[in-house]
């Protein structure tokens, strides 16, 4: 959760005592696992199949007689580099993008083509890159899929062919991968999201295929484990009738540049299999399902092309009728930022003691009205992402940071996004069986964090304001462990303010952003005292030269009022 202060450095004031104030921080992926391409093998008619022809080619490919065929073929319309994660220094999405999704409304200021996101915009930006980190490959299938029939021209990307084109260095294309990587996100998306039996499905894509290139529509495969978790999406194509009900339906996965690898239906028993390695005998690999799993579903690509409803902009009611749909009902969004492969789990809890989240390593959902998001994006089968949590707004809740499943500590950030805000925890050095709790308001306008251990946590707040956006950081050092700490933004004084129940020394940040000006303000050094009250007046901010008066409320009702000044 990179928020747009850490981005500029705002907060960037190292000293002995503070460290430093401003950290940046770090979903189908190993970070350590190499994006190097993959050696095509021999082609063949269906792209690199049968016999041991190749890295992921199958054994299986070509051995039946193709029933349904959209055309499409690895050899001639995949990729020639692999899905990746995080660590590539390849980009993902920028302001340019979300506006493109969003629209204008997303920019807080917009002279031209150079659009500032207001604060929640910035931080779904962030939040929607972070979850790549664990990989790309519903964006490979995306992206694929619309090269693949014209609706976007290979040559605006440097090459005459899709097979031509080169990753490294192709900032255009690393770009337009992230974009489609996001499209499983939207609602217009999950609306045409096709799911039922193995049987079902297999009927549907021989429909489907058998339309070949006059289908105006094409779909990515998305499949999670059995038990649950792992997403991962490829690029279905063509149907083969292998005899004694058996079917292969062949794909394009994105983890095996250039060739044909399939899943494996059986008629008989209604169930379907995967192998996501090269090698059989790695049992975490294999994908499987059922008629009463139904872990297998075919996701639209076009409903995702158009401009999408905005979840986080103010005033938007749902996001207003954008794409030609309907305002729906309004969502605050969770995500935990955290190492993609091993990381503590989320469980919101509301006033009544329902949950949703990981209870006991399970996956529930008890919350009314509630959402959980599977990402689909391994270019790793061994990945389990955390997933992101939609709850109503209008329902306050809690969430437990609970580092019960972690191996090793991890550095973890919690964030919230709903119509108009965002706020939420930088810097959680989560460890092996530490639960943290959050509590936030259901407006976006409090948190109150309170730690098990001694932390140095950020809390961050942003505003996508009437008269202008704004941005806060509140940073404590060693905070100690019990000590709660709250934020309040109170919109109608132009006042933020801290409380805390253990002593300790803060630094504040904040940037003002108007359609013509953008400014910024820190401190670092601010001592507090245990349940001492300390109030920002930004309301009285002029410009970066003139002090924000910090009014500090004591215990005993006594106060104190300390004209900070910008020391950026």
């Amino acid at each position: 959760m990179t928020s747009r202060l850490s981005r500029r450095a705002l907060l960037a004031m190292a000293t002995a005592a503070l460290v430093v104030i401003a950290v940046a921080l770090g979903a189908c992926g190993d970070d350590d696992k190499s994006s190097e391409t993959k050696a095509p093998a021999t082609s063949g008619k269906f792209g690199n199949a049968g016999g041991g022809g190749g890295p992921g080619a199958s054994d299986t490919v070509g051995t039946g007689k193709i029933i349904a065929d959209l055309g499409f073929r690895p050899d001639a319309n995949s990729f020639k580099f692999e899905n990746y994660g995080g660590g590539t220094g390849n980009k993902d999405m920028t302001a340019a993008e979300v506006r493109r999704i969003f629209g204008d409304q997303v920019c807080s200021s917009l002279h031209g083509n150079n659009c500032i996101l207001t604060p929640p915009a910035q931080q779904w930006l962030e939040q929607s890159n972070q979850i790549m980190d664990g990989g790309h490959c519903y964006g490979f299938s995306v992206a694929t899929l619309r090269l693949f029939k014209g609706e976007i021209k290979v040559s605006q990307f440097g090459a005459d062919t899709i097979t031509a084109l080169e990753i490294a260095n192709n900032e255009a294309l690393q770009r337009e991968i992230g974009y489609s990587f996001i499209f499983q996100t939207f609602d217009s998306v999950n609306n045409g999201v096709l799911k039922g039996t193995p049987n079902e499905m297999l009927d549907k894509m021989i429909e489907i295929f058998s339309k070949g290139k006059d289908e105006r529509e094409t779909y990515t495969i998305g499949f999670f484990k059995l038990e649950g978790g792992g997403g991962h999406a490829v690029t279905p194509y063509a149907v083969e009738d292998r005899g004694d009900g058996k079917f292969g339906v062949l794909i394009y996965d994105n983890n095996y540049p250039l060739v044909a690898r399939d899943i494996i239906f059986d008629r008989n028993a209604n169930t379907w299999i995967y192998n996501a390695a090269t090698n059989p005998n790695e049992p975490s690999s294999e994908y499987k399902g059922n008629a009463e799993s139904k872990s297998l579903q075919l996701m639209p690509t076009t409903p995702g092309t158009s401009q999408q409803p905005c979840p986080f902009c103010a005033g938007s009611g749902g996001g207003g009728s954008a794409a030609g749909l309907a305002a729906g009902p309004t969502y605050n969004e969770i995500y935990l930022d955290a190492n993609p492969a091993d990381h503590g789990h989320l469980v919101i809890t509301d006033a009544q003691g329902r949950r949703t989240g990981y209870v006991n390593n399970k996956l529930v959902n008890d919350i009314p009205g509630a959402k959980v998001d599977q990402s689909f994006m391994n270019d790793d089968w061994r990945i389990n992402d955390e997933p992101s949590y939609r709850i109503p707004t209008g329902i306050g809740f809690t969430v437990t940071i609970d580092g019960s499943p972690l191996k090793k500590a991890d550095t973890e950030n919690v964030v919230m996004i709903g119509p108009g805000y965002d706020i939420g925890i930088d810097s959680i050095e989560l460890q092996p069986g530490q639960k943290d709790t959050i509590t936030f308001s259901p407006d976006g306008r409090s948190i109150t964090y309170k730690s098990s251990q001694t932390e140095s946590p950020t809390i961050i707040v942003g505003l996508d304001g009437t008269d202008a956006d704004y941005e806060f950081e509140v940073k404590s050092v060693k905070a100690p462990a019990g000590a709660t700490i709250t934020v309040n933004l109170d919109t109608a004084g132009k006042a933020l303010s801290v409380n805390t129940s253990g002593a300790g020394t803060y630094a504040m940040a904040l940037t003002r952003i108007t359609s013509d000006d953008e400014q910024s303000f820190s401190h670092e050094k601010i001592a507090l005292a245990a349940d001492d009250v300390a109030t920002l007046m930004y309301g009285n901010w002029k410009s970066n030269k003139s002090a924000i008066p910090l009014v500090v409320k004591h215990k005993g009702g006594t106060s104190d009022t300390i004209q900070l000044t910008d020391e950026d």
